[in-house]
């Protein structure tokens, strides 16, 4: 008696028609049901078999509370699953029928990678996919190799608003098709229980900003207006000649810590992703380094503390000018060239605006 869209009806097809491991990308408009329609999918696996292992994700714990873990324990509630079932608010787990969930993040604290390590599941859902890194998405695909469940083959699927053209979700699975990708776009017009108000909001898009129109209504890939950088290119790999090079270092725990090699020729600044990484502490940090080739590095003088702790170490290190407005105007007067695995650098770079 469920009422569905028909997002939830490809969804369904593509499962039962999966033929080894694979990835289900659902991507498309605000309010096409995608989200919905995932929840739907997972409660209807949980009611019809035992034995499932299923990993719902979002890159920060907060983000799940009005997100993929709230809907989805919302929809169990309202179909009385919810009470049956055994939910662990401090694990973050629900069991139901001999199935087991975990909503995990990638930040710190319980919910942190720590839990993954070592975990084996058939299913993973990464809801807003972007937000994870494309190594966070390969170690995630490493861990689909829990014992097969009524015949299903396991398999990921990710969840998004088409909001950056250079995203790995597109530049690394859609626009590199495989057999094991499936990829289904949506709009709101796929979803024909939306409210009449809500679809106003999204078709009223069109008369306000039209970037947003293309992202949000039409769901169509797109980029931010009163972007920062436009003077930037992907390239394949860093120069084999140049005049000189350094790392940039930029502190981070339950963000990104980034460690960042600027090679600069004539004509150009290059960069490459050399750290982008959640949770590392300084003695992390110092690990990674001894697998690098030595250089200066300039990092975020924030953390004087930890500048010396790596200067200790036997790193050439040094606090960074830290002035924004000084350091955009110098990036801004030469072409900028980025490794094309620096996905999470694209990423950051495509979005960053005024």
């Amino acid at each position: 008696d469920m009422k569905v869209t028909p997002v939830f009806a490809r969804i369904q097809e593509s499962i039962r028609n999966l033929k080894e491991t694979s990835t289900i990308i659902e991507y498309g408009s605000a309010g096409s049901s995608k989200s919905w329609s995932i929840c739907q999918m997972i409660m209807v696996l949980i009611l019809s078999q035992t034995g499932l292992r299923i990993a719902v994700g979002r890159k920060f714990f907060p983000s799940h509370k009005t997100s993929a873990m709230f809907t989805l324990l919302k929809m169990f509630k309202d179909n009385g699953i919810y009470e049956r079932g055994s939910h662990n608010k401090t694990e973050h787990t629900f069991e139901y029928n001999g199935n087991y969930i975990l909503f995990f993040s990638t930040g710190s604290g319980s919910a942190g990678e720590e839990k993954m390590k070592s975990a084996d599941f058939n299913i993973f859902w990464l809801e807003e996919a972007p937000e994870f890194g494309w190594e966070e998405y390969m170690q995630f695909t490493l861990r689909l190799r829990s014992p097969l469940v009524g015949g299903m083959k396991n398999f990921i699927i990710l969840s998004l608003n088409p909001v950056g053209e250079y995203c790995w979700v597109k530049t690394k699975l859609i626009d590199t098709p495989t057999a094991n990708v499936i990829a289904h776009h949506s709009t709101y017009m796929d979803n024909i229980f939306l409210d009449d108000d809500y679809v106003k909001i999204l078709e009223d898009f069109i008369n306000q900003d039209y970037n947003y129109y293309q992202i949000y209504t039409l769901g169509k890939w797109g980029r931010l207006e009163n972007l920062i950088f436009k003077n930037w290119e992907i390239v394949d790999k860093l120069p084999d000649k140049w005049d000189s090079w350094d790392y940039g270092l930029d502190w981070g725990f339950v963000h990104f810590a980034a460690l960042i090699k600027v090679v600069f020729t004539k004509e150009a600044t290059y960069c490459h992703e050399s750290i982008c990484e959640t949770g590392l502490t300084n003695s992390d940090i110092i690990e990674r380094l001894s697998h690098l080739d030595k250089g200066d590095i300039y990092a975020d003088p924030s953390r004087p503390d930890s500048i010396k702790e790596i200067q200790r170490a036997g790193y050439s290190i040094f606090a960074a000018n830290n002035d924004v407005k000084t350091g955009l105007d110098v990036l801004k007067r030469r072409p900028i060239r980025i490794t094309r695995d620096s996905v999470n650098m694209i990423s950051q770079i495509q979005e960053y605006h005024y």
